[in-house]
């Protein structure tokens, strides 16, 4: 055999080698590529941030979330309400509710709240969550949270997230009223559950936050020892005279409802301040 035919030979099998090679190389970037795609459906799905998927082998771009092969996941909701007893009260909360107070259905975490976490799965978790109403001033600052307790409400997963909705509105002065629909309510009595609901949590003034002008901190109803008359004072008051002066007249902050008390003459007595007006 000569030396030409012997070189090509060795040709040949060189460029099947690459050939293979390459072959090999493309399969594994594509298994690779699955295994990204795979993980961030697996944490659209779940809601976890994408932060935590592995770095990207061999420059290949990561898949990302807002990519438009996602596109074809999603439609309009055919209704913003996520059950038909939250349709029902809704009119029934907006015909109670003084008109100078926004009831918005279906309020995400990240309307109301802010914040941020270490640990991004938690933090996506956390700020994934939304509330069935939500009374806004006409600033847009919340006074009340409304939510609807169905069947699925006795499941020890959905308690745990209740109890930390009322805990962390309870840190933050807002007051939630449940509406208990674990039982059906007949359509007749939707109205009146819904008002006994409100006015048990909110009997008063004092139990729905109205914000001081200057610092934004919850107020407390005071009283004039001079003239006697009631009035909003900063809860960042003190009695020396330090701490935030903001004020409001009663009658300059709507009542959440038609003939909603202002407050006891003995609740009053502990907020009693000085102060000429």
């Amino acid at each position: 055999m000569d030396v030409f035919k012997i070189s090509l030979i060795v040709i040949i099998f060189l460029i099947l080698v690459l050939i293979k090679s390459s072959i090999s190389h493309k399969k594994k970037i594509k298994k690779l590529n699955d295994h990204d795609r795979t993980q961030a459906q697996i944490d659209l799905d779940q809601g976890d941030n994408l932060q935590s998927e592995p770095a990207p082998v061999n420059g290949e771009k990561k898949y990302s979330p807002y990519s438009l092969d996602y596109i074809g996941r999603y439609k309009v909701r055919r209704s913003v309400f996520d059950s038909e007893m939250e349709k029902k009260i809704y009119p029934e909360l907006r015909a109670f509710i003084n008109d100078d107070y926004y009831v918005m259905p279906q309020v995400g975490w990240r309307i109301v709240f802010q914040g941020k976490s270490e640990n991004m799965k938690i933090s996506t978790r956390v700020s994934s969550l939304s509330f069935d109403f939500f009374v806004f001033n006409v600033e847009w600052q919340p006074v009340l949270c409304i939510e609807v307790h169905g069947q699925n409400h006795l499941e020890p997963e959905v308690i745990e997230r209740d109890n930390f909705k009322k805990a962390l509105l309870e840190k933050n002065n807002i007051p939630m009223a449940v509406i208990d629909a674990k039982k059906n309510i007949d359509d007749k009595d939707i109205s009146e559950v819904v008002v006994q609901c409100i006015k048990s949590t909110v009997p008063d003034r004092e139990h729905y936050p109205v914000y001081c002008p200057k610092c934004q901190k919850i107020m407390k109803i005071r009283k004039n020892v001079e003239k006697g008359k009631l009035f909003y004072g900063c809860s960042a008051f003190k009695h020396n005279g330090s701490g935030c002066s903001g004020n409001r007249n009663i009658s300059d902050v709507p009542p959440l409802y038609e003939n909603i008390s202002i407050k006891s003459e003995e609740d009053l007595h502990d907020n009693t301040m000085e102060e000429k007006k």
